[in-house]
């Protein structure tokens, strides 16, 4: 998905989880501070993400065409409604196969 749409998901996710005080693993519930030390890319997601969303994207694009992966099928989904389209199919065709 685009890096802006990621981005307005995770400060979404993130501000809820730290309102609603979800707990995410063990003990651990969300420090939105965290996010403010832009600096700390190692322990800051939004940093992570803003630094790697292009490498990620270029590594991925490089795999669907290495011959190695030939034999898989590589499904792009690009918007938030293709992501919706591809999960009913998928479930439509599950459902036929039960």
């Amino acid at each position: 998905l685009p890096l802006s749409l990621t981005l307005r998901r995770m400060a979404r996710r993130t501000w809820r989880r730290w309102r609603t005080r979800e707990l995410l693993w063990g003990t651990n519930v969300e420090d939105p501070w965290q996010h403010l030390r832009l600096w700390e890319y190692d322990k800051n997601l939004f940093t992570y993400t803003v630094l790697y969303h292009r490498s990620r994207r270029a590594e991925y694009e490089r795999a669907m065409r290495d011959p190695r992966w030939a034999h898989a099928r590589w499904v792009r989904l690009t918007s938030p409604a293709a992501i919706e389209a591809f999960a009913r199919e998928f479930e439509a065709q599950a459902g036929k196969r039960t």
